[in-house]
């Protein structure tokens, strides 16, 4: 026995699928990936943008550009006209 499997033996007995993955399941896995959706794909280029830039209020902007768009993506289109609706509601009520 080595040094290495001398450290690895008792995690390999706490988790022994973890660390023995047949090369199906590993194919399974690469199968899996899905493809990012157009507003998923702008958001993850406007943080790599935002990286780039110093600390500051542009950096903040397309921080702020990344999160709206990731909120849309996963609340759609039908959760922003319904937020605008009450928004509008509100604003009547106030005048």
């Amino acid at each position: 026995m080595n040094h290495f499997t001398n450290i690895m033996a008792p995690i390999v007995r706490l988790f022994p699928r973890a660390l023995m993955r047949s090369g199906s399941e590993i194919a399974e896995a690469r199968l899996l990936k899905r493809d990012l959706s157009p507003l998923e794909k702008q958001a993850a280029d406007a943080l790599r943008r935002a990286r780039r830039l110093p600390i500051g209020s542009d950096r903040n902007d397309l921080r702020q550009l990344a999160i709206g768009l990731l909120w849309l993506h996963r609340h759609g289109m039908e959760a922003l006209v319904k937020h605008r609706s009450v928004t509008i509601e509100a604003k009547q009520q106030e005048s």
